[in-house]
């Protein structure tokens, strides 16, 4: 800032009610070209600052969106293949378990712009090898059709079918459907 003397008519000067003497008086001639540079500077990085804030929330809602989608079609697969009826173990015909609940799965609708469909990975069992054994899970086929056999199919004989789902960003999801006879 620069100053400039006023001549006053005692040698002191005058003062005023905000302590500055009278005698003085700013010249005031505009900004300097480092104040105009350093706002553009702040006001750049405020600009930047609310772009990228609003690049993040774009992407995260897309993402959110995607996720969601993919649980919804998770859903969807898990519902068609516990509403298809129960293939017991050790039916060929016309198709085996898995096949069978593959084939329930891909009659879920898919998400508008996939390319993908559900596929039926594993089918285990509960069951026990021996009558006193305890119960667990496996690819063993302890059913049978046969009534004079100690595992004659019953439909309490539970199955766990495991099916994955690949969304179009790569993503997979596995899930675990158990079922029985309803």
């Amino acid at each position: 800032m620069r100053f400039r003397q006023l001549k006053t008519s005692s040698r002191s000067g005058q003062i005023c009610s905000t302590g500055e003497r009278t005698g003085l008086i700013r010249v005031d001639a505009g900004s300097s070209l480092v104040e105009i540079l350093v706002s553009i500077v702040l006001l750049g990085m405020a600009a930047v600052a609310v772009l990228v804030a609003l690049r993040t929330s774009i992407h995260a809602s897309a993402i959110d969106k995607n996720l969601a989608t993919t649980y919804e079609y998770l859903q969807s697969v898990s519902d068609q293949i516990y509403e298809a009826p129960r293939v017991p173990c050790y039916q060929t015909v016309p198709s085996p378990p898995m096949a069978a609940y593959d084939a329930a799965a891909k009659l879920a609708p898919v998400p508008p712009g996939w390319s993908t469909t559900a596929q039926v990975t594993n089918v285990e069992f509960l069951g026990k090898a021996l009558p006193d054994d305890p119960f667990s899970w496996g690819a063993f086929c302890f059913e049978s059709n046969d009534s004079t056999n100690q595992y004659y199919t019953s439909p309490l004989y539970t199955q766990k079918v495991t099916f994955t789902v690949t969304d179009p960003n790569g993503g997979t999801r596995t899930l675990q459907v158990v079922k029985s006879e309803k």
